[in-house]
């Protein structure tokens, strides 16, 4: 089973890793979405980003996002009909 890391939102819109803090960070996500425990995980494992404080717009929890494999590169068109100008 993989671990997945929580994160929180810093203000500046970018996400930071909560490391030894996610237990306080999952009792937050709880108390601020009036959800229990499984609710919150279940939610987060779904891709959702969960309030951890509502004061703040950015005061988000989520769980780190999957590494994605690279876009393949494009392929330059070449058209094969000789009476085409460019």
């Amino acid at each position: 089973m993989i671990e997945n890391k929580l994160q929180q939102q810093l203000s500046n819109g970018t996400w930071s890793d909560v490391d030894d803090r996610t237990e306080e960070f999952l009792n937050l996500c709880e108390k601020n979405n009036d959800m229990n425990r499984d609710e919150v995980l279940n939610a987060l494992d779904a891709g959702k980003k969960l309030r951890n404080d509502p004061a703040d717009w950015y005061s988000n929890c989520r769980y780190e996002p999957a590494e994605t494999a690279p876009a393949p590169p494009i392929q330059e068109f070449v058209p094969d009909n000789e009476e085409w100008e460019y």
